[in-house]
């Protein structure tokens, strides 16, 4: 069976990260795609309350190896074709995994029989969300309009873009651009390195042969945004064309915005019913975008 891994993010908490999460799963699977939606947002596991499921196992009876897998785990919705990992709710600390601990979530989560696997992921790049994000097929992003969301999303890419730069420099065992990317991430050692280009500037020349394979290896990072909460198709454009603008002049790559989502009232009742919008309402315009960004991410 192929696989897809989408994994979804938010550089801050208060964008419906969760809420599209849920019902994307929920739309996914109404496409007839045998979909498994984790509950990887560590520190706040909050997914499963969106489908109405209580008390029940979840990532602390795996994480503290009580069960062999995570499809001992594994459970049903009202929603045909969708299952549930549901998060850790009591083990203090874990948002920090050990590398140990991460490697063994993600083989388990590789492992898991659907066609397609839904990452709800915590909120901020720490060093699991930025591992989760790299190991997915397809990395999507969740932001609103709001300028300070705004400068949180620019954050969290170019925090991305270090720790891979990071995790290459060392997979490549040059420790001398290991030391100076570490050094790099804190502004005031290099406050002379404004975009990424000139980061790479300065790496090469410790070492131009690994910096030029690095500046290509980043250059295939293409971040998918989803604008949540978007009240017009002009503030759509507007926002879109300037993070796709500021992505190009300082971190050196391409950023698109997949889809727009609208601000939909409707989207609090369907809290209170603990049931995803798209499953019982159809026409909400949240709905209609949900859906059409669940087909976008089956045939692009």
């Amino acid at each position: 069976m192929d696989k897809q891994v989408i994994a979804i993010a938010g550089p801050k908490g208060g964008v419906g990260k969760s809420t599209i999460s849920a019902n994307l799963a929920a739309a996914l699977a109404m496409l007839n795609k045998k979909v498994i939606a984790v509950d990887l947002d560590l520190g706040g596991a909050n997914l499963h309350t969106f489908f109405g499921i209580k008390d029940t196992v979840n990532l602390d009876d795996f994480i503290l190896k009580k069960v062999p897998n995570l499809s001992s785990i594994l459970i049903d919705t009202s929603i045909r074709n969708l299952k549930v990992v549901c998060g850790v709710s009591n083990i203090p600390g874990i948002s920090n995994m050990s590398e140990h601990q991460e490697m063994r979530l993600v083989r388990e989560v590789l492992r898991l029989n659907a066609e397609i696997i839904l990452l709800d992921l915590a909120a901020g790049s720490s060093n699991s969300v930025v591992d989760f994000l790299f190991f997915a097929n397809k990395g999507i992003l969740i932001t609103t309009p709001e300028v300070n969301s705004l400068i949180k999303i620019y954050s969290f890419i170019k925090t991305s873009i270090y720790k891979k730069l990071l995790f290459y420099f060392k997979a490549k065992g040059t420790s001398e651009l290991v030391k100076f990317i570490e050094d790099a991430m804190d502004f005031e050692n290099h406050p002379q390195i404004a975009t990424v280009d000139d980061l790479f500037n300065q790496a090469r020349e410790i070492n131009a042969q690994v910096t030029e394979s690095a500046r290509a290896f980043i250059a295939n990072y293409n971040p998918l945004l989803v604008l949540n909460r978007v009240h017009n198709l002009q503030e759509s454009k507007t926002v879109g064309n300037a993070i796709k603008g500021i992505a190009r002049r300082f971190l050196d790559i391409n950023c698109d915005v997949l889809m727009s989502i609208s601000e939909d009232t409707e989207i609090r009742r369907s809290l209170a019913k603990s049931t995803p919008l798209v499953t019982y309402n159809a026409v909400s315009a949240f709905s209609r975008e949900i859906k059409q960004l669940a087909l976008k991410l089956c045939t692009g």
